[in-house]
């Protein structure tokens, strides 16, 4: 079971990565196939961005818990680039400024 869940906060922590970084709304986590004999069920499991900054709150504590530094790394970024304001974002994204005449 610890596999498991190890295996999930790393798939939520790369999604909401991809999530934020390329500007997108949602985006699909993980999806899981239940095989019973009564049939077969798909779940899939999505990410808002609205969610993101709750989300990798909870990603730390995890990582944190499980001493995964190189991941705390990356949800610190991550979270650092979520609390920029929208200004300096668009300003390092455009490349170099342009020379004042």
């Amino acid at each position: 079971m610890k596999d498991n869940r190890a295996l999930m906060v790393a798939e939520t922590l790369s999604a909401s990565e991809e999530l934020i970084y390329k500007d997108l709304d949602i985006i699909e986590v993980i999806r899981i196939n239940i095989i019973q004999p009564r049939g077969k069920t798909v779940l899939d499991c999505k990410l808002k961005k609205t969610d993101v900054l709750d989300g990798v709150e909870k990603l730390m504590e995890w990582a944190l818990e499980n001493e995964e530094y190189e991941m705390c790394h990356r949800i610190k970024l991550l979270t650092e680039y979520i609390n920029k304001p929208k200004e300096d974002v668009r300003r390092k994204t455009r490349g170099r400024p342009k020379k004042l005449k």
